[in-house]
């Protein structure tokens, strides 16, 4: 994967994959453990990401887990799902 963003955005949802896999947490501290184990670190990258996206693909993915996320306001999520689904209306986003 050339495109470093898209690399960053798949790290992150195989760790929520791998998170999502493990048998119920009992503890907190387990709970962090596993975290640390899997989507914590990618999660890290994403949260410090500076970088512009460099194609048409990790913009559409980055709105995509923006959307996933959560967004703080009900604009933020209008205006998200609205250019997401032009992307995804294009067709040509490759993600």
């Amino acid at each position: 994967m050339s495109d470093p963003l898209l690399k960053a955005i798949a790290d992150y949802r195989a760790g929520l994959a791998a998170y999502s896999a493990t048998p119920d947490v009992v503890t907190n501290a387990l709970e962090q453990e596993v975290i640390a184990c899997t989507y914590g670190p990618p999660r890290a990258v994403l949260n410090e990401w500076k970088l512009p996206a460099q194609s048409l693909a990790e913009v559409h993915q980055a709105i995509r887990v923006a959307l996933d996320e959560g967004v703080v306001s009900d604009v933020q999520e209008r205006m998200l799902e609205a250019a997401l689904g032009f992307f995804e209306e294009m067709g040509g986003a490759n993600g």
